[in-house]
């Protein structure tokens, strides 16, 4: 018999598997879809559509994945995203999802698209080798509507770059063809000074480990 004291321990044990399971899928989608939007591309993702317009990006997603529903910029909260939802501080996130266009995949996972989207893929957020890169950040709640829609559980953030979209949490590190990789913000599970944001940039950490130690 297990003892009551080690039952919710077990429990979490079993969900922070079925987490990182699910954030291995949702990276691998999200690889493969951006690699399919570059295909033809001789500039990466820069100007993949134009004149910074982040619904167009969604549809663009939409192409090569296989999204079931879609959700432009100020549509209805709770439609294709959570309309509340926290971080590893026990704080309701800073981010209005109401205000970026979200989709719900076929797999039952959500996406949304930060309408900080520039098509210049020139944003300070994400520097390789030096060089300002990023066209935007894109968030996805790995189990869909079912809970605990947490900061660095269920829900974390990708930096789509002009090379491709990354796991957000790899700073100072180099990416596969040997690039110095340098982000905004590293993974952390206890910010003080900016709670709101405990937790989203750990899916590089919890990837690289196969384990969410914390």
């Amino acid at each position: 018999m297990i003892a009551a004291e080690t039952l919710p321990s077990l429990i979490l044990t079993i969900e922070k598997k079925a987490w990182i399971s699910g954030l291995k899928i949702a990276n691998s989608t999200l690889i493969q879809g951006t690699k399919m939007l570059m295909v033809d591309s001789s500039d990466g993702m820069v100007n993949i559509v134009p004149s910074n317009n982040v619904d167009l990006l969604m549809e663009k997603y939409c192409t090569v994945l296989k999204c079931i529903k879609k959700c432009p910029k100020n549509t209805q909260s709770g439609i294709c995203f959570h309309t509340y939802f926290k971080t590893l501080n026990n704080v309701n996130s800073w981010i209005n999802f109401t205000k970026l266009p979200r989709a719900v995949l076929a797999n039952g996972m959500l996406i949304a698209f930060y309408d900080s989207y520039k098509s210049q893929c020139n944003s300070i957020m994400y520097q390789i080798n030096g060089v300002y890169e990023q066209c935007t950040d894109v968030y996805v709640d790995v189990n869909g509507f079912n809970g605990p829609n947490i900061y660095g559980r269920d829900i974390f953030a990708f930096d789509l770059t002009k090379r491709g979209i990354y796991p957000r949490g790899n700073q100072n590190s180099y990416d596969d063809l040997g690039n110095l990789v340098q982000i905004a913000q590293p993974c952390t599970t206890s910010l003080i000074s900016i709670p709101k944001v405990a937790g989203v940039s750990c899916a590089f950490k919890v990837i690289n480990e196969n384990a969410m130690n914390y």
